[in-house]
């Protein structure tokens, strides 16, 4: 990091925040909404191991300011329809995939400040204990075995400023361009790289995911709200239609089933839709629809779809209050 971007970071944005100077991008724009996106909390962060996770800590403080600056509400109150008439802006709160972290880590932080969230279950996790997503997978066998290069889908990858092979396709992307037989690669890399060795190595609290019984106990408060993920998380825009119909309605039936309640919204893995997604999702009985970044040009006048912000988990709290203020002026709802 630059003199001048820790100089912002330790000083400037401190400074901001403590001004309250950051609500003046809510108090000039017409957007007072904003749904917030998260994946989970730990303790000790570790970015080397997953770059999803935001510390306890900071997390804390994010939960205070929300309670003092904002009306925390679960996504299902959220409707484009509806022009918003409240005094403070309104805020929701989301994590996807379902680690168990959310319910250990985050869970008391919503009893602790009374407030409501919305958590997104990629459903395999329910039915197979083993189940990772792939991004984790292939992060805690880097971690693990201090790789610098592997094999993935019969090509070879290296890692220079990202993990890319001899024609410069990145690792990532090729993963994402998959479909089902995504899973079987997953199969032999795991084979390959002692995956049964790995998880041994590396605290269960930076991958493990909810199994049926803890989502159930998850579930049981009166501030978790429970949407889909999809069954494997797939990027939806990339695969074939019968296979996104397919991940959809799955999910949502074993949701619904465990849970004994309608499941009427879905956070696209990744971000990743496109205008044939939307319209599989409806018909698989999807109200609400995820999104991070707009993707379609419908989406504006869709009022079934919503932007979120992402939070880093690599920078300051006031870093990150600052931005989330400026995306809410220029791309909030």
């Amino acid at each position: 990091m630059g003199f001048i971007s820790s100089f912002a970071r330790k000083v400037v944005f401190p400074l901001v925040t403590a001004t309250g100077a950051e609500r003046l991008f809510w108090n000039s724009s017409d957007n007072k909404r904003i749904i917030l996106c998260y994946h989970g909390a730990t303790q000790h962060p570790n970015f080397f191991i997953n770059g999803r996770h935001i510390s306890t800590s900071q997390l804390e403080q994010h939960f205070i300011y929300f309670k003092k600056h904002f009306d925390v509400v679960p996504v299902s109150d959220f409707d484009k329809t509806k022009k918003y008439s409240g005094i403070r802006p309104q805020l929701a709160l989301t994590f996807d995939d379902g680690f168990t972290n959310n319910m250990h880590e985050v869970l008391p932080l919503m009893k602790k400040y009374e407030i409501p969230v919305s958590f997104y279950i990629t459903t395999s996790c329910l039915i197979d204990s083993d189940f990772l997503t792939w991004a984790d997978i292939i992060e805690l066998v880097v971690y693990v075995h201090k790789l610098k290069e592997i094999e993935f889908g019969n090509k070879k990858f290296k890692l220079t400023d990202s993990w890319k092979d001899a024609d410069s396709l990145n690792l990532f992307d090729y993963i994402k361009s998959m479909g089902e037989e995504r899973d079987g690669f997953i199969t032999l890399f795991k084979e390959q790289y002692d995956f049964a060795y790995v998880r041994q190595k590396v605290p269960a609290d930076y991958y493990k995911m909810l199994n049926t019984d803890e989502l159930k106990y998850f579930a049981s408060s009166h501030l978790v709200e429970i949407g889909s993920h999809t069954h494997r998380h797939y990027n939806l825009a990339n695969i074939s239609s019968s296979l996104v119909a397919s991940e959809l309605l799955k999910s949502r039936l074993q949701l619904e089933g465990i849970l004994d309640r309608p499941i009427t919204t879905i956070a696209f893995p990744d971000g990743s839709y496109n205008d044939t997604v939307k319209v599989l999702a409806k018909e698989a009985g999807y109200k609400q629809l995820l999104a991070v970044d707009y993707r379609c040009q419908s989406d504006v006048s869709d009022t079934a779809i919503f932007p979120r912000f992402t939070i880093s988990n690599t920078t300051t709290f006031s870093s990150n209050m600052i931005r989330m203020a400026r995306f809410a002026s220029s791309r909030g709802f």
